[in-house]
This record gives structure tokens, C-alpha cells and sequence, in this order.
């Protein structure tokens, strides 16, 4: 008998999630009201430097490290991503992820671990926001955090992100 894998898991206990809600809240202050239906409901929190540094050091951004780390320190709060932002977001196309089926054959193809943020989901544990960077009034690039919209995606919520304004 093959194991189940923790996705298989996950899906078979997947409305045990839901939460009946009328407002989502975001670590960071930032609350969005929904109509009354069920929800996921992600406990996203602002990410830490030291992880998303690692993230940074991959871009050849047109603007250096510490400088970027300056915004990133004085950007300590969240903000819902709105649909306008999410389909002009670069290095992303997780807008268009509508089931968690879909999420799994990505992650397997680009051999991410996808494991630990169920688990997270599962226990209802703090999940750091993603990170993008706005350059300028309407070009957005997603740094870190591809798998954890995606999943937001497929979930039908809203993620929190930070966005740190270079402009």
C-alpha cells in the first residue's frame, strides 16, 4: 500500500479549515471584511530579514542590498494584495492557481517544499507574508513567496504581503 503524502492529507481534511468569519485580520493591523461565508483563514506575519535576505541575494536588483534592507526594516506592516497588483505582479503567475492539485504539480516541478507550509496551515501557525518589491506606480515583482500565493489562490483568500516602495 503506498504512503499518503502530506498533500493527500491535507485535501482530505480540507474543509475542517474553513472557518465561518465576516473579517479576515492580518498581523500587522491590517483587517479586510468579507461577506459572511467560509473562509480560509491564514495567520500571515511580517517576514524576518535574516530569512528573506537569502531571497534578496538571488535578484540582481538595480539597488543595493543594504538599501533594501533599510526599507525593509522601516516596512513593518502588511497590506491585503488586491487583485490589480496580483495579475501585474512579475516573477509570478500565481493569480491564475485555482486548486491545490495544480500547486502540488508546481512545487514538485520546480522541487519546492510544500510539506512544511501545509503543516503550518494545518496548525493553524503564523505564516510569513511575501515580499515584493513596487518599483515604480504600476510594475510590482514578487521576491519571496510564490508557493505561499499560490496557495492563497487556490484557497480563494486574500494574502497578506509586505510591499516595500522603491520609487
Amino acid at each position: 500500500m503506498p504512503k499518503k503524502s502530506k498533500f493527500s492529507d491535507f485535501l482530505n481534511n480540507i474543509k475542517t479549515y474553513k472557518e465561518k468569519t465576516t473579517v479576515l485580520f492580518f498581523k500587522g493591523g491590517t483587517s479586510i471584511s468579507t461577506e459572511s461565508e467560509e473562509v480560509f483563514c491564514l495567520d500571515w506575519t511580517i517576514p524576518k530579514w535574516k530569512a528573506s535576505k537569502i531571497e534578496f541575494d538571488k535578484f540582481k536588483f538595480k539597488i543595493e542590498l543594504k538599501v533594501l534592507e533599510n526599507i525593509f526594516k522601516n516596512t513593518q506592516y502588511l497590506s491585503p494584495l488586491t487583485i490589480d497588483i496580483w495579475t501585474k505582479l512579475q516573477n509570478s503567475t500565481s493569480y491564475k492557481v485555482s486548486s491545490l492539485e495544480k500547486v502540488e504539480k508546481i512545487t514538485k516541478k520546480n522541487n519546492k517544499d510544500l510539506d512544511s507550509l501545509l503543516n503550518a496551515i494545518e496548525n493553524k501557525e503564523s505564516i510569513e507574508a511575501p515580499i515584493i518589491i513596487k518599483w515604480d506606480e504600476n510594475e510590482y515583482e514578487l521576491v519571496c513567496g510564490n508557493t505561499r500565493l499560490m496557495i492563497a489562490s487556490a484557497l480563494g483568500t486574500i494574502p497578506a504581503v509586505m510591499i516595500l516602495e522603491i520609487f
